[in-house]
């Protein structure tokens, strides 16, 4: 019985062997994946400030659910009028959802990038981004129902996850939607004095200032590998990202004064933060003298900010 038993052995791992190896060079001839997960390269640290932003993310690692329950045994639940519920539900509920897209589209980064050091960034960052998402469920069910997405953040929203563009997923993710949500949620911390939302703010904040310089550092890369005509478009999204966001931000300004927060001065705060992020990187692309002077960017910016001002 051995004997047979040996044979069979024998069998199947010579023949398993020469099967694999007829179904790798058959799969020469479909799809390829854009990465390849058994190149040696993969060893190498390609971009050590990725690297070490991975390293950050480990050491910063926070645990949720147990900083919410020990806040709250802490705290108490919020001790808020039904107006400032409702003001806080309205404001928080544009970011709740935007951290659930923020999600969904770094795992959708993850696989898409073609560099190691930059998926194990993103790996990070979908489970930082599920954190904040939970954070921010256990927050809200203490306010009341959470409203449904406003549409135009919405419609902001569903291009950065519907697009195949790796470049725009991250113009449109790390430099803008983060840049916007992070000013939004340090102007409720700032001004805000609930103590709960105050200390889950503060977590959240050091993973998004990760989130941003991911793409200070990696962003250059993806543009310079993108054609002029992609560059266009990015460029035209981004103009459309504003006014939808504008739409959005003038419906926030009543919830703010509700909440002794003065919107427009942190949008922005914001918009010039996004300004000087967005010229500092294509400063470092091929693109560098492809882009509108930024003294009309900031010309635009003002008028805007007169508009909302004064609507």
């Amino acid at each position: 019985m051995g004997g047979l038993e040996k044979i069979v052995g024998e069998v199947i791992e010579k023949g398993g062997y020469r099967v694999a190896k007829a179904k790798i060079k058959i799969s020469k001839f479909i799809p390829k994946i854009s990465f390849d997960p058994y190149s040696y390269e993969n060893v190498k640290i390609k971009y050590p400030l990725l690297d070490k932003s991975y390293e950050l993310s480990k050491q910063h690692f926070w645990d949720d659910t147990k900083v919410f329950n020990e806040l709250l045994k802490k705290y108490g639940e919020p001790k808020l009028t039904k107006e400032e519920k409702e003001a806080l539900l309205k404001i928080l509920s544009i970011i709740y959802y935007g951290e659930i897209v923020a999600m969904l589209v770094a795992a959708q980064l993850l696989n898409m990038v073609e560099d190691m050091d930059a998926k194990k960034v993103l790996s990070a960052q979908v489970i930082e981004e599920a954190k904040h998402v939970t954070a921010y469920q256990k927050y809200l069910g203490l306010l009341g129902p959470i409203p449904e997405i406003d549409p135009n953040s919405r419609c902001v929203l569903d291009d950065v996850l519907r697009t195949n563009s790796i470049a725009l997923k991250m113009v449109g993710l790390h430099l803008l939607t983060e840049t916007v949500a992070y000013y939004l949620f340090t102007a409720l911390k700032e001004c805000f004095h609930e103590p709960i939302l105050k200390a889950l703010l503060e977590y959240i904040a050091k993973d998004e200032a990760k989130h941003v310089g991911f793409a200070r550092k990696y962003l250059p890369e993806v543009i310079n590998r993108i054609s002029y005509i992609e560059q266009v478009r990015i460029l035209i999204k981004q103009f459309i990202w504003v006014f939808h966001i504008t739409a959005s931000i003038l419906r926030l300004k009543k919830s703010g004064e509700i909440l002794g927060i003065d919107v427009i001065k942190w949008f922005e705060r914001g918009t010039k933060d996004f300004l000087n992020l967005a010229y500092e990187i294509a400063e470092r692309t091929k693109f560098s003298k492809f882009v509108i002077p930024k003294s009309v960017s900031e010309v635009l910016a003002q008028k805007i900010m007169s508009v909302i001002r004064y609507s």
